[in-house]
């Protein structure tokens, strides 16, 4: 334990959410209430026909939320 009393963590944890667009308004709802301070990355897999889809969405989570947004790119 270190000296906060917390176990270190040798993997670093994730969140994972999956929508569709039917889905947006929900998964802004859930990003907003997100702390800042989340120990965990949080991976978005969001069904789009066109990429740019993934940066309007983007731009609304980064909104609305208190993270920073990052749209993959392929081979990531």
């Amino acid at each position: 334990m270190d000296k906060g009393g917390r176990r270190p963590s040798a993997r670093p944890s994730y969140v994972v959410i999956g929508t569709s667009a039917g889905g947006v308004v929900a998964l802004s709802r859930v990003f907003k209430e997100i702390p800042p301070n989340l120990p965990a990355a949080i991976l978005i897999v969001f069904h789009v026909r066109a990429p740019r889809e993934m940066r309007w969405l983007a731009q609304l989570l980064a909104s609305v939320g208190h993270l920073p947004i990052k749209v993959a790119e392929e081979g990531e």
